[in-house]
Formats: C-alpha cells, sequence, structure tokens
C-alpha cells in the first residue's frame, strides 16, 4: 500500500512558500508571509529584493586636470616648535659620542671635532630661535636635524 504522504508533498509547498517571499514582502507592507534574506539588521535597499532602480556604489568623479609641477611640490612647514626635540637629539648624539671614545672607536681629536660640530649647530638653532622669537618652523627644525645626522638638505627645484 502507498504511504498518504509523499517527501515531495510536503516539500513542494515549503519551496513555493520559501521561493515567493521576500524581505520586502513580508517585512512593511502589512502582509504575512516568511522572511527571507538578510534579515532586519541590514538596513538600506541595496538588500531588498524588490528594489525598483539599480543600486550605484560608486560616485562619479569627472575629471580633473594634472596638477602643475608649482601644485606637486611639497609646502614648507611653518609651524611654531621649540628646541626641545634638537636638544634632546643633541645630548643623544653627544652620548654616542663619549661611548665611541670610551669605547676606543674614536680618537681624542675625532671627539673633539664632533662635538666642535655639534656646538655648531646648537649654536645655528639658537640663533634661528632668537631670530624667530623663541620658536623655530619646522622646516629649520627638519633642516637641523638633517644637518645632526649627516644628511643632505633636499632642494624642491625642477
Amino acid at each position: 500500500m502507498k504511504p498518504p504522504f509523499s517527501s515531495w508533498s510536503i516539500l513542494l509547498p515549503v519551496f513555493l512558500v520559501l521561493g515567493l517571499s521576500s524581505a520586502s514582502w513580508a517585512r512593511f507592507h502589512g502582509r504575512f508571509g516568511v522572511v527571507i534574506g538578510p534579515g532586519f539588521w541590514y538596513p538600506g535597499p541595496y538588500y531588498d529584493s524588490y528594489y525598483d532602480y539599480p543600486y550605484e556604489p560608486y560616485v562619479y568623479v569627472p575629471y580633473t586636470r594634472e596638477a602643475t609641477p608649482e601644485e606637486r611640490a611639497p609646502k614648507p612647514d611653518e609651524s611654531r616648535h621649540d628646541l626641545t626635540f634638537i636638544e634632546g637629539q643633541l645630548a643623544r648624539a653627544r652620548e654616542q659620542i663619549n661611548y665611541d671614545f670610551e669605547d676606543g672607536d674614536i680618537t681624542k681629536e675625532q671627539r673633539k671635532m664632533a662635538h666642535r660640530h655639534l656646538a655648531q649647530i646648537r649654536d645655528k638653532a639658537y640663533a634661528e630661535t632668537k631670530a624667530n622669537g623663541g620658536f623655530i618652523t619646522g622646516q629649520q627644525e627638519k633642516e637641523l636635524l638633517n644637518e645632526l645626522r649627516g644628511n643632505p638638505t633636499p632642494t624642491y627645484s625642477e
């Protein structure tokens, strides 16, 4: 004898209900239904299956002209700095010179020359600070640090 209900007689109506229901159909239109989809925690029309107009994920950006070399050159840093960082770097350099001398890596004459170079940098920093009313600009600080580290100052001329 054949069973009264086959598996298809149960699964077919379930698939039919699931296939015809959507998140927008069941959620806010005053109808009953099963909510199928990402759920209520994904707001917005992108996840709605009956969204009437196309979703545009990218904003149109019109073509802009290419920048001239003057516009591309970096602007000088005019922010105000005190000498705290420079003095810390000078102290660190002095400690390194003294360590190298005690370790035997440099001679007494080389140590004197290195200390003289640090004193010149310190005097230059104090002179720039006095000229600017107690502060130096960021660009001046970069130049002093490059001089302290032995790097040449870059120029941006084309």
